[in-house]
């Protein structure tokens, strides 16, 4: 976003998001989204036919995509005319719409059966390099919205072809009645739930591409954007915690899953409430300034991922009771709601103000509001088993003690950051070049740490859930592949830094700080591997209820060591006895610092809470 933001003018973002909102509405109607939670049913149906199972369902994926795509070409002007695509979208959305499915199949199967090494792996490889294609396709040509679009669909589509052989050549079953009757039984009925779930999220930038252009679009697409950071939390929590609500379903043990269920929402409001004040600081970061008005459209956008949360929670309650058709009406429901809301609240008709595109923000909340409400009525009437009832909503103080411990820590690492930026910023007054200059990195700093921060809010669900299940394997592996996962990325990080400083220098236009900001590129960025390393310990010690050992290490990080260190090297460098450059290598010190220390802390919890387990 940091990147593409700036090479794309506000249109041709538009163009882009907007693909990929229609992408994601056409897929569920072309796929019957098969590659949901049919594989999940599936993979507990035919546990021991696993393999026949996967490649006779993608077949089918294939064969039903085929047959639209047959139907587009014979009325391919009308198709166009109704989305506001090329032909160009059109088929390359169809291209990866035919393979994609292959690979969500095997990622799926991937987090049923607890195999999160090779699904990390590609995650990585793929994520990485869909934005690096990207960028070498936009300034490869004139024609940057296609650029952008192809390149972010060939990823997809070569990721896909390659899992579709190999699930292939493994079952070697590409048709089964039983599979193919379950697979459209099961899917069918439930395509107005999938739907209108993708249209409340998706349809306002559409509609907002309609009504005011897709420039607008663009914002309100950049928004949600930096929101999708908290729908990847929250996908992480769900896909660890579907097994063992199921497990506890089937046990009839409802208490542990109310326990559970409280936790993770005050988790959730808690983390969500910390993207909603420092979202904002983030986006003027991040973005070019063209785009700046969507941090006035964020705050709503977070909000409504906490009803998003609930939501989820309850279907899952009501796909294992079987309870669909009321999941379907709550559904389509909240779609309704929003679409209905959205024309009346950007363009402010009747008594309702005029909000523009803020107004179709407040309009998703309040359909994924109607969505979370209406469901948790139904689950109150149609699952007594559960216990309802204001006895049953009491506050455990252990429980709220135990978020506290965790999020506290957290919330203030976050202010620590904007503290941190603050001073620093001081201390550099007295070299304006210098000054800007740090501002300029401090935007690839958070572009680069934003992939370890990515990793850490997916490795800390896992390892948290493998720690309430006391699997002290299970807690190893994800310590350890969550520490190589990180190093990784953070070489490619320096890697990409070291070598084009110049290029970024161009791209954030340094100007009169050019030389400034290259020098600090160069040193600043050696501390990327040891900060990586610093997030994974913080998101690993969460995961352990280690929430003052985190807050240690971001006071050290940014705090006790790094301004103290900047503020003393500073007075050598404007008394001329040193250059700039001394106060650029306080970086990589205080993170070398704050590893070791680190270090210290993950050796004293893994003796402490994984060790004692069997």
């Amino acid at each position: 976003m940091p990147i593409f933001t700036r090479l794309l003018t506000t249109e041709q973002y538009g163009e882009f998001t907007v693909y990929q909102s229609w992408y994601s509405i056409i897929n569920v109607i072309v796929t019957f989204n098969l590659s949901g939670n049919l594989i999940l049913n599936g993979m507990s149906k035919y546990e021991n036919r696993r393999n026949e199972f996967i490649s006779s369902i993608q077949t089918l994926s294939s064969c039903i995509t085929i047959c639209f795509f047959i139907a587009y070409l014979i009325f391919h002007n009308f198709f166009n005319h109704i989305f506001g695509l090329s032909t160009l979208f059109m088929v390359t959305m169809f291209a990866q719409m035919l393979f994609e499915p292959a690979y969500l199949f095997w990622s799926q199967r991937q987090r049923y059966e607890y195999k999160y090494k090779g699904l990390v792996i590609v995650t990585l490889i793929t994520s990485s390099l869909g934005p690096i294609i990207g960028v070498i396709a936009v300034l490869s040509t004139q024609y940057k919205a296609e650029a952008r679009v192809i390149s972010f669909a060939i990823v997809q589509i070569c990721a896909g072809l390659i899992f579709y052989i190999i699930q292939s050549i493994r079952g070697k079953t590409f048709f089964n009645k039983e599979f193919w009757r379950f697979a459209l039984s099961f899917s069918i009925p439930l395509i107005p739930h999938y739907l209108s779930q993708i249209v409340l999220g998706q349809s306002d930038r559409i509609m907002i591409d309609k009504m005011i252009g897709a420039s607008e679009a663009a914002i309100y697409g950049v928004s949600y954007n930096l929101a999708a950071v908290i729908t990847l939390f929250v996908n992480a929590i769900n896909n660890s915690f579907v097994p063992t609500l199921y497990e506890s379903l089937k046990s009839k043990k409802c208490e542990n899953i109310k326990k559970v269920a409280a936790f993770l929402a005050i988790f959730m409001a808690g983390l969500i409430c910390v993207f909603m004040l420092f979202g904002p600081e983030i986006l003027t970061i991040f973005v070019a300034p063209e785009y700046i008005k969507a941090k006035w459209i964020f705050p709503p956008v977070a909000a409504s991922m906490f009803f998003t949360f609930i939501y989820v929670f309850y279907v899952n309650v009501e796909f294992y009771f079987e309870k669909t058709n009321y999941v379907m009406f709550v559904s389509v429901l909240g779609a309704v709601v929003n679409i209905i809301l959205d024309p009346i609240m950007i363009y402010g008709i009747g008594p309702c103000p005029e909000m523009g595109v803020k107004g179709a923000a407040y309009a998703t909340v309040i359909g994924q509001v109607a969505s979370a409400v209406l469901l948790l009525i139904f689950h109150m009437k149609l699952n007594r088993e559960f216990g309802h009832g204001p006895k049953y909503m009491k506050p455990n103080a252990g429980v709220i003690k135990e978020i506290y411990a965790i999020g506290l820590p957290a919330i203030i690492a976050q202010a620590l950051m904007s503290i941190m930026v603050y001073v620093m910023n001081l201390i550099l007054k007295f070299n304006p070049s210098a000054q800007t200059a740090y501002g300029l990195f401090y935007k690839v700093q958070q572009f680069v740490l934003f992939l370890a921060f990515g990793l850490r809010d997916a490795i800390t669900p896992i390892i948290a859930f493998a720690y309430g299940m006391r699997s002290k394997k299970r807690i190893q592996d994800g310590i350890k592949y969550g520490l190589i996962y990180t190093i990784v990325l953070m070489i490619l990080g320096i890697t990409i830094t070291e070598i084009f400083p110049g290029a970024f220098a161009t791209l954030f236009n340094a100007g009169q700080s050019r030389e400034y900001f290259i020098e600090a590129m160069r040193i600043i960025s050696v501390s990327f591997l040891f900060a990586g390393i610093n997030i994974a310990y913080q998101g690993i010690y969460q995961a352990l209820n280690g929430g003052i050992e985190s807050l240690v290490i971001s006071l050290l990080r940014q705090l006790i060591i790094i301004l103290p260190l900047a503020g003393i090297f500073s007075m050598f460098v404007r008394n001329g006895q040193m250059g700039i450059s001394l106060i650029w290598w306080s970086f990589p010190i205080t993170e070398i610092i704050s590893c070791l220390a680190g270090y210290v802390f993950l050796k004293r919890i893994r003796k402490n809470k994984v060790d004692v387990l069997n």
